[in-house]
């Protein structure tokens, strides 16, 4: 066997080589993304178990999360459930409007009593931190009600 036969055979065992790792490379991605669905179709199914279902008109209180709430604002907020997706995601609906975000289960409660009805919702979409900003207790800082009460507070200091 001379020089260039060596080569050869050592060139074809080597691109069999390549063809073998990436056919390998690729079952292994194919099985990695097999196992990722099952893992979520399990959790999902434990997710369902903890959180039951809500019907379409049945009243939600959904927590504000930290960053979208100012001290004043409302820590929860009362909504109702308008409509429920194929993939159990589910649309509310608020005082001031529908939340533009659909919500699964796990991050809103059920409420036994009716607080809110279908038809009071408000057609416009609105976000979490408007709607948890209208329902505040306080106002903002500069409103006229501020200002009067800063005015009356230096009126009574006496120096």
């Amino acid at each position: 066997m001379n020089v260039e036969e060596q080569e050869t055979e050592q060139g074809q065992s080597g691109k069999y080589m390549l063809v073998s790792k990436s056919t390998n490379i690729f079952l292994t991605r194919k099985e990695a993304k097999e196992n990722l669905i099952k893992q979520a179709n399990r959790m999902k199914k434990i997710s369902d178990a903890m959180y039951p279902e809500v019907d379409i008109g049945g009243n939600v209180v959904i927590p504000i999360p930290y960053v979208d709430g100012a001290k004043a604002d409302l820590r929860n907020l009362i909504g109702v459930v308008l409509e429920k997706n194929k993939d159990g995601l589910y649309k509310i609906g608020t005082k001031d409007g529908v939340l533009n975000k659909l919500y699964s289960r796990s991050e809103f409660d059920a409420s036994m009593q009716i607080f809110l009805t279908q038809e009071q919702v408000p057609v416009q979409e609105i976000s979490v931190r408007t709607a948890a900003r209208k329902g505040a207790v306080g106002t903002v800082q500069g409103s006229p009600a501020v200002l009067v009460k800063r005015i009356v507070l230096q009126r009574d200091v006496s120096v």
